[in-house]
């Protein structure tokens, strides 16, 4: 038989029924986070992320910016590369007057130029003096720039270098020695040179190449720079 007596006890006195929210304390004020994975977590805590994320985040970009730094500064510091020379010739300076029409002769006197330099041929004429040194010929050449500057040029030619040879020597001594060298071709010697300047600027050069002879007057500087540049 079932007693029909209905326990009175109250409700309180009755034991939480399993899983219902009683039995998870209640977080305290101070508490942020979730206790036990229950409930959302506290705004404290979010911050306490954010911030962290932040410095992470910050830490990330200061050491990107380092790293660039570094990188530029050591691009910078690479050496820079040096320029190659150059060599820059100018041209050579050329006649502001046409040189003489001139009629072939012989092929000495057609192998002498009628420009050197800035200086044009304004005559040409047989020298006796060089053919009474035994030369098979010989002539007088006249070059200007077509103003003050001028230069003369005794040419001759002999049968042998030797005659031609000592046919300079009175030519050089006429005036005090100055310089003297050797007149190569091709790497071979086929000659001497000798160069005197006076005190009043003039000057002389003397030189033979091969069986001809040459006996440059003028301008010290001018006669120098005619025989470098002097075909023959």
């Amino acid at each position: 038989m079932t007693d029909s007596t209905r326990d009175t006890r109250g409700a309180e006195d009755l034991p939480n029924p399993p899983g219902s929210h009683a039995d998870v304390p209640a977080a305290s004020a101070d508490q942020d986070g979730p206790v036990d994975g229950a409930g959302p977590t506290e705004p404290g805590s979010h911050r306490r992320r954010n911030l962290l994320i932040a410095a992470v985040v910050g830490g990330v970009v200061v050491v990107g910016v380092a790293a660039a730094a570094l990188s530029g500064a050591f691009d910078a510091a690479e050496p820079v590369p040096t320029p190659v020379a150059s060599t820059i010739t100018l041209a050579s300076p050329t006649p502001t007057v046409a040189p003489i029409a001139r009629q072939p002769i012989s092929a000495f006197e057609d192998a002498l130029p009628s420009t050197v330099l800035d200086l044009a041929l304004t005559a040409i004429a047989p020298q006796p003096t060089l053919v009474a040194a035994n030369a098979l010929e010989g002539y007088r050449l006249d070059y200007s720039d077509g103003g003050s500057v001028a230069v003369a040029l005794d040419a001759g030619q002999w049968e042998t270098p030797e005659e031609a040879a000592a046919a300079s020597a009175p030519l050089a001594a006429a005036a005090p020695v100055t310089e003297t060298g050797s007149v190569d071709v091709g790497g071979a010697p086929v000659g001497i040179w000798t160069f005197s300047e006076a005190a009043d600027g003039t000057g002389t050069m003397t030189w033979t190449n091969g069986t001809a002879l040459f006996h440059a007057t003028g301008p010290a500087q001018t006669v120098r720079s005619f025989y470098v540049a002097f075909p023959l």
